[in-house]
């Protein structure tokens, strides 16, 4: 599997492989060969999605549970503002969603709770954490899916 990169190209995503960039000292001569180069076809972006936002800490009074390795649902470490709980009915896990405001998420965990188009951010864990959930409230933002796994969509 290739490993790619984000680059902001007109307001869009653009994929970028890694590789030009390893191969090379200078980032100049990279983004030469990147531009010599045929970049796999950038898909529309999908349409927007409107959803409900929410937050969560990594505390027994968000959870219901302690977590004592601090693993998500999918089995990764959850990182603050980048994972997410979803219903992996509607955005499987390893869906990269763009919100504004906060930037691009990852599903990486699932929740009783998280039903249809609700999306529920990691905050932390740790002191003030759970306050900071709480003072996160409870937004309806425009989403937009980056990228879907293959064969989710």
């Amino acid at each position: 599997m290739r490993s790619i990169i984000p680059a902001a190209l007109l307001g869009g995503l653009l994929l970028l492989p890694v590789d030009a960039f390893l191969t090379h000292r200078n980032p100049i001569d990279a983004w030469r060969t990147i531009s010599l180069t045929v970049i796999e076809r950038v898909e529309p972006p999908e349409p927007a999605v409107r959803v409900r936002v929410t937050a969560y800490c990594g505390g027994e009074c968000c959870t219901g549970k302690w977590h004592v390795y601090n693993r998500t649902a999918s089995g990764t470490k959850p990182r603050r503002y980048i994972t997410v709980a979803a219903d992996t009915d509607v955005f499987p896990f390893g869906t990269v969603i763009y919100l504004p405001g906060i930037g691009m998420v990852t599903v990486e965990d699932r929740g009783g709770a998280i039903k249809g188009n609700h999306l529920d951010i990691y905050v932390g864990l740790g002191p003030n954490k759970h306050e900071e959930a709480l003072q996160f409230g409870s937004r309806f933002l425009t989403a937009r899916v980056v990228y879907q796994p293959e064969g989710m969509r």
